[in-house]
């Protein structure tokens, strides 16, 4: 991968803990930035491989709307069907992701590149990061905040913790630059745009 100029930043952090959010006001803070966030590969990955999909989900991909369905289904989903989908997800998204980089780089050489997603650590551009953040929120209110969600699309709470402490064990044990924490409110704005000058500086002269 050619990278020239452009420096790559990563956002991970648990599902819910602000890294969507967190990622457009970091690129906005940025000069001559671009971002991707990779659940926009989700779509294309659920209709192109709906056999994967429906044993995984155990319903058939009846709409051309992958993103729709994903939201349907994917709360009601255990601890270790999920697993099993996003290990398959990350095979399908790990090549598009460095291929998407390559693009962006040669064809707009942006001085920073942003990319989101939960599972960065795993995907092959991790290793060409220069710069690594993680997203974390307080436990007890982001499981707070995730079982409200998933109780009215009926996902046991047993799942919910399943799931997020599964997230948490590889997040913990992985090495950041920075760490920003998320208490919803709009500090946690300000502490992701106060961190571009501290960005720009230290790569001021690479």
């Amino acid at each position: 991968m050619q990278k020239n100029n452009t420096k790559i930043i990563c956002i991970t952090g648990y599902s819910g803990s602000g890294k969507t959010e967190a990622t457009p006001v970091l690129a906005s803070s940025l000069p001559n930035s671009k971002y991707i966030g990779c659940d926009d590969y989700l779509p294309d990955y659920l209709i192109q491989f709906p056999t994967q999909t429906e044993r995984v989900f155990g319903e058939p991909v009846t709409t051309k709307d992958g993103l729709e369905y994903f939201k349907q289904f994917e709360p009601k989903l255990t601890a270790e069907s999920w697993k099993k989908w996003h290990d398959d997800f990350l095979k399908f998204a790990n090549p598009k992701l460095t291929s998407d980089v390559d693009s962006i780089i040669s064809s707009h050489e942006p001085r920073f590149l942003i990319i989101e997603h939960m599972a960065l650590p795993f995907f092959d551009i991790w290793n060409k990061t220069d710069y690594k953040i993680l997203i974390f929120a307080n436990d007890i209110e982001l499981l707070v905040k995730k079982m409200e969600e998933r109780d009215k699309l009926g996902c046991s709470r047993e799942t919910v913790m399943k799931r997020h402490f599964g997230v948490k064990e590889y997040l913990d044990n992985t090495t950041y630059d920075c760490t920003i924490g998320n208490n919803y409110n709009e500090s946690f704005y300000y502490d992701v745009k106060n961190l571009a000058p501290k960005i720009i500086e230290m790569f001021e002269y690479q």
